[in-house]
């Protein structure tokens, strides 16, 4: 609400607003609508900051759903087992347990087909897209090309983001789908805000699906995560309060760190076959892997959930009415 003002306030954004009226619907989306997110760290009151961030949780808890996979205990016969040769119920287990499911094999032969063939455009720049192409290079060491594209083209996908979200939202979510494609250019490389180091997106529930048509081997930078790490716990909730960066550094020799509450054991890397899918909750301990060889390259598929939004959130009981968990 405190950045909501100062948006409003800001008589540079009403000058913009004036020479694009069209900018006026996506501010009001993004500043008043749109899921919560880091931007709290702004807000120099601390009470009010915390405040905020405590609302956000206890409104997650209300929908049944988000309650039972991120804010439940671990099941007693907790399995660590998160690869699957098919989609079955036993993805939501492990997404429940560990915040992470990896399913192996997914696409039919003529959708994995079409992903590569989006790829090959992307890696000329060029195409028919939603949005782009464009390069998006954050740093001298990794080359970053992206584009948007439209779910509605990839049935598949389509189809296992319904099933997915059911779940997990307690109702379909439609995604917004993004193609991106890194290419290692000097190793090692240096640290990329919130890419390529330890990091959680948000402080409330939130799930990510990405799908790699190509191999994804350890020096290939491959996603990186933390088992268990999504769960909204006490300990959850007092790092997040108590919490100055954002965007801090995690590593285990820092006693304050949210990583600290793990054991290196708990921390994988995602070497991937061909044709493989990772739905992972971002608001636990993720990452990508930083390139360990030049010219490697990774080209991977983002869908997220930017449709499920403050609105969702107070709607919580049309959610709660639909969804129906059996796994």
């Amino acid at each position: 609400m405190v950045n909501i003002i100062k948006d409003l306030l800001n008589i540079k954004n009403w000058i913009k607003l004036f020479k694009n009226p069209k900018a006026l619907k996506r501010l009001i989306l993004v500043r008043f609508f749109s899921y919560p997110s880091k931007r709290l760290a702004k807000i120099n009151n601390n009470l009010v900051r915390n405040l905020l961030i405590k609302f956000w949780i206890y409104l997650s808890k209300k929908n049944n759903s988000l309650n039972y996979f991120f804010f439940s205990e671990i099941d007693t016969d907790y399995n660590e087992q998160f690869k699957f040769e098919k989609f079955n119920n036993d993805i939501f287990s492990s997404l429940k347990n560990n915040g992470i499911a990896v399913i192996e094999n997914i696409l039919s032969e003529k959708e994995h087909k079409k992903v590569c063939e989006k790829f090959d455009l992307l890696a000329d720049e060029n195409g028919s897209w939603l949005e782009g192409p464009k390069n998006i290079t954050k740093s001298k060491d990794v080359d970053i090309v992206w584009a948007k594209e439209n779910i509605n083209y990839f049935s598949e996908l389509e189809q296992i983001s319904n099933e997915i979200t059911s779940k997990v939202y307690g109702k379909k979510v439609k995604p917004s789908i993004e193609f991106y494609m890194h290419k290692s250019i000097n190793v090692p490389e240096e640290t990329i805000l919130g890419e390529n180091h330890l990091h959680m997106d948000r402080f409330i529930p939130n799930l990510k699906i990405y799908y790699s048509p190509y191999d994804i081997k350890y020096s290939d930078a491959p996603f990186k995560w933390v088992l268990r790490s999504h769960k909204i716990n006490n300990k959850y909730r007092n790092y997040w309060l108590n919490l100055e960066n954002f965007n801090r550094f995690e590593n285990l020799e820092d006693k304050d760190s949210y990583l600290n509450n793990f054991q290196k054991k708990d921390i994988f890397k995602a070497e991937l076959k061909k044709n493989s899918l990772i739905a992972v909750f971002t608001n636990g301990l993720h990452s990508r892997s930083p390139f360990e060889k030049e010219n490697s390259n990774r080209k991977v598929v983002f869908m997220h959930y930017g449709a499920f939004d403050k609105v969702s959130l107070f709607k919580y009981s049309n959610y709660n009415k639909i969804n129906k968990i059996n796994v």
